[in-house]
């Protein structure tokens, strides 16, 4: 079950890059590695995007979105530097998990993609 009391002072985020750096990479290869904890992955997801709301997503444009065992991982598109950290800002508050952690990384493309990870139960 996941626990509903917010927490935002639980994340961590990376400057604008325009490669993944190494604890980016390291998180995208144990997040391949987990496999799908149906009684929580479904619950997890349903309950990120009920806290994606429109206002939290302006000016972002959604990607994807996927929950393992211990870990989601989210991806979103920004038109900017500007619009991509009050993204971060917004869903950070936006959030209603106690007992996890947010780590959120930037890459440069065209434009500004956020790898968000969202762990279950803490840092990972």
């Amino acid at each position: 079950k996941i626990d509903k009391k917010p927490n935002p002072s639980r994340s961590k985020s990376t400057p604008i890059d325009s490669k993944p750096s190494g604890r980016h990479l390291y998180l995208m290869r144990e997040f391949n590695k987990e496999q799908r904890d149906p009684s929580w992955s479904g619950e997890a997801m349903v309950q990120i995007m009920d806290s994606i709301s429109k206002e939290v997503a302006q000016k972002s444009e959604f990607l994807s979105m996927d929950c393992r065992t211990t870990f989601c991982r989210i991806r979103f598109e920004h038109e900017n530097k500007s619009s991509a950290g009050g993204f971060i800002k917004r869903l950070s508050k936006a959030l209603t998990w106690s007992n996890s952690t947010l780590e959120v990384f930037f890459t440069q493309e065209a434009k500004i993609i956020t790898d968000i990870f969202i762990f279950r139960g803490g840092e990972f």
